[in-house]
């Protein structure tokens, strides 16, 4: 408690390593990483693959303590139609990727998104 990272790969370092620490299997931590890009892939009707960056990410907000069900609606938030994603929609949801939902705050901006 109270240690500050330089950057997400220190988080994810760390994430990895408490991981151990409790018993669970960095392959548990894949099948999470699985299920959400499987989810995604099938809301955006796009075909995103697992790279580093991502499992970087997903580590992150893992760790934060976001659910699936809370995942779930942030992804279906950020590919919503509403006028309130006049971004996304101005550029046919193009920068929505799996990376960018997973990126600083954005996950907990897609969950609350009001349309």
């Amino acid at each position: 408690l109270g240690k500050t990272y330089n950057n997400d790969s220190d988080v994810y370092n760390h994430f990895s390593s408490w991981i151990r620490k409790q018993n669970l299997k960095d392959g548990d931590l894949i099948s999470e990483l699985t299920w959400f890009l499987k989810m995604f892939n099938k809301v955006s009707g796009r075909d995103f693959k697992i790279t580093k960056e991502l499992q970087q990410r997903f580590a992150t907000q893992f760790a934060v303590g976001f659910s699936g069900d809370e995942m779930k609606t942030a992804v279906h938030n950020l590919y919503s139609s509403s006028v309130s994603n006049k971004f996304h929609l101005q550029h046919s949801f193009k920068f929505a990727t799996p990376e960018y939902l997973l990126k600083d705050d954005n996950l907990n901006k897609y969950l609350n998104f009001r349309s």
